[in-house]
């Protein structure tokens, strides 16, 4: 028997808040405007709460999601980076003793 894949719709934040105002607008209750947009209420309730805290996460938004990739592509630039600073750090204390 074959299971069906479950399919995820990834929502704008302006698409959250569209669905979030049309309720607020009246006229409809909370689990008709989420059958109409294929969610759950729960999912609802959440968008509401964040819009009203202003805390609405950016994950669908390119920008930020571009300014928040991280600015090294692979792990062995980080290695070398961490190796150069060993060294420097190494090369601070030995000099450091030379001194005293």
């Amino acid at each position: 028997m074959k299971t069906k894949k479950r399919t995820y719709t990834k929502w704008s934040i302006e698409q959250k808040k569209k669905i979030v105002a049309q309720y607020e607008q009246g006229g409809e209750a909370i689990v008709d405007v989420c059958t109409q947009h294929g969610i759950y209420p729960a999912q609802f309730y959440t968008w509401s709460k964040q819009i009203r805290e202003k805390t609405m996460k950016y994950k669908t938004d390119k920008k930020v999601k571009r300014k928040m990739q991280p600015k090294f592509k692979n792990m062995k630039e980080i290695n070398a980076l961490i190796t150069k600073l060993r060294k420097l750090v190494n090369t601070y204390h030995r000099t450091q003793k030379g001194k005293k």
